[in-house]
């Protein structure tokens, strides 16, 4: 048997066929968790409600950093 038909750019064809199911088992795992999180963004506004909660406390974070620390390009 030649090694020609067993090997591909000099690994085992056995390894390309685990690192392509592998790596496509990867893919659907990421898809089917950004389907979830974008199915739960659209039902009943939650998308809408955790943009606003966030953006809420990034600014009462950033008024909060703004009056404790001074910075030195302030006047």
């Amino acid at each position: 048997m030649s090694t020609k038909n067993t090997m591909i750019d000099h690994l085992p064809k056995r390894y390309w066929r685990f690192r392509n199911i592998v790596s496509a088992t990867q893919l659907l795992v990421l898809l089917m968790l950004f389907a979830a999180v974008l199915t739960w963004a659209a039902t009943d506004g939650n998308g809408v409600n955790a943009v606003t909660q966030y953006y809420e406390f990034s600014q009462t974070f950033s008024a909060w950093a703004n009056a404790t620390f001074k910075f030195p390009w302030g006047g």
